[in-house]
């Protein structure tokens, strides 16, 4: 039993008066304004039907009330253009919807979540979702602080169903995006209109325990305000994720702008690391290719390295990627190693990729590849590298200009497999290479600026010139054409697919 409260129309606008109306079903006409006055539970096949349109959107407004479902249900709700307006609180999901039924159930479209708590939607059986072109505004209810035990998701997905579901076109201006045991959710897409952008205190994504999830496309900038800010990130993964996909994404802060990471990780710009890694904790199967990792500012002093290998895993594979360090000049330079590997990691291939600028110097000694942070440097290096050759190294301002301060198993450096095809040379870039991330937030919140336009910006800048080193000096077992570095020089290059959003891979 569900008490509603519709509008009034008066005048020219809506009076919201409390006149109690018994229903098990909901629907909303273009331009329709409803209260709740108390929580709206689904049952049965009850249904929520919001027909709200660009030119006259519906609204539904509570006081801290939600909408949920009870165990039972096998109805459907399906949302257009609807404001929703204190619908749950802090510690109350505004809506919270479980599904099992068949199909599409749960569809929510060009809406907004305004003064709202958080949005939790579990499929179960074969039920889908389709979650797009939504806003969850910053005057969120749901907390966020300092601390990650005292800072819920804003939205939340869960629920085994096989069925494919969406999560496109979002804006989020606040919080966590979490997909947890899940499975088989398309996290943006291969179209513009289909990136989600997430900007804003703790605005990440983080996916633990899926399966078969591809995040493709999708703008994400978190906000630290000082280093005192605990356990931030951009990306987080929690294995296992078989299946997983993520690539021509951009993704800027975070302590760790990655925090920990499996499966196919490619063709992503990756900025501004604020403390210890660009990418910490890649787990067995793990492949790192086509990325370009560059950086303008930092907040936190404690710097540990670009890409940290810190488990035990086979097959961790990095290759033909960009690492930009950004030179000396910055106010606080990455004086840390490119690639780390620690006590416990052993990283299988390190193949094609281009170190440049890093301004190396390291108390328990310099090199662009290493030991674990904290790791005196020793000669020979420990063996923790399967293979290692045919990278690019330009770091002028290394404190020593030494490359390598592991080992690959069974070799000697200079030999094949282990630095003997490795180049030491300016790259040459086409230029010139931003010294500042050249758009801005607000542009990407509006979508006058584009993810395709972002990465295509840094394709151009770092693709090589005519002449440079790093055409055709890639591993020839990638391809002929192979290259160095995450750009290669045209269409006949293998892999060449960076800053190419909707080209299929």
């Amino acid at each position: 039993m569900r008490t509603l409260l519709p509008a009034i129309l008066v005048g020219a606008g809506c009076l919201l008066v409390p006149a109690p109306v018994l229903a098990a079903s909901i629907t909303l006409k273009a331009g329709e304004v409803r209260g709740i006055s108390e929580d709206i539970v689904l049952s049965g096949d009850d249904v929520i039907e919001v027909h709200g349109t660009a030119e006259k959107p519906c609204r539904l407004d509570a006081n801290a009330q939600q909408i949920r479902t009870a165990a039972d249900w096998q109805g459907r709700v399906k949302v257009e253009y609807c404001e929703f307006r204190s619908l749950g609180s802090a510690t109350k999901p505004a809506l919270n919807l479980t599904a099992s039924a068949d199909g599409d159930r749960i569809v929510i479209e060009h809406s907004e979540f305004i003064a709202c708590g958080s949005v939790h939607l579990t499929n179960d059986g074969t039920s889908a979702t389709v979650f797009r072109h939504n806003t969850l505004h910053a005057t969120s209810m749901v907390p966020v602080t300092n601390l990650p035990s005292e800072s819920p998701p804003g939205f939340r997905a869960a629920g085994r169903s096989p069925a494919r579901k969406l999560f496109q076109g979002n804006r989020v201006a606040k919080s966590i995006v979490l997909f947890e045991n899940t499975g088989n959710w398309l996290i943006g897409g291969e179209k513009d209109e289909d990136a989600n952008v997430l900007i804003g205190m703790r605005a990440s994504l983080s996916i633990f325990g899926c399966d078969q999830m591809r995040v493709r496309g999708n703008y994400i900038h978190t906000e630290i305000p000082s280093f005192r800010w605990s356990q931030v990130h951009t990306l987080a993964i929690g294995s296992p994720c078989p299946g997983l996909v993520v690539e021509h994404n951009i993704l800027r802060h975070g302590q760790w702008v990655v925090r920990g990471l499996t499966g196919e990780f490619r063709y992503n710009l990756v900025l501004d690391a604020d403390a210890h890694n660009f990418i910490v904790g890649p787990k067995a199967g793990t492949h790192i290719h086509h990325n370009i990792f560059a950086r303008y500012c930092t907040v936190d002093p404690n710097l540990n390295s670009t890409i940290a290998v810190i488990y035990k895993g086979d097959d961790i594979q990095i290759y033909n990627n960009t690492f930009d360090g950004g030179g000396k000049g910055l106010a606080r330079p990455w004086h840390v190693p490119a690639i780390e590997v620690g006590s416990d990691g052993f990283l299988a291939s390190l193949r094609n990729n281009f170190s440049y600028d890093h301004p190396t110097n390291s108390a328990s000694g310099t090199a662009i590849v290493r030991p674990g942070f904290a790791e005196k440097k020793t000669v020979p290096g420990p063996v923790r590298l399967g293979y290692a050759d045919y990278n690019l190294f330009f770091n002028p301002d290394a404190r020593e200009k030494q490359n390598y301060a592991l080992s690959v198993r069974d070799k000697a450096e200079a030999d094949d497999g282990f630095a003997k095809h490795d180049v030491q040379a300016p790259p040459k870039f086409k230029g010139p290479i931003p010294k500042t991330f050249p758009f801005a937030d607000d542009e990407l919140w509006a979508g006058k600026v584009t993810v395709s336009r972002v990465l295509a910006a840094y394709r151009d800048a770092y693709s090589p010139a005519e002449g440079s080193p790093l055409i055709g000096a890639g591993d020839p077992a990638d391809g002929a054409g192979s290259y160095i570095g995450a750009i290669g020089p045209g269409e006949d290059a293998p892999n060449d697919s960076f800053g190419r959003l909707e080209k299929q891979d």
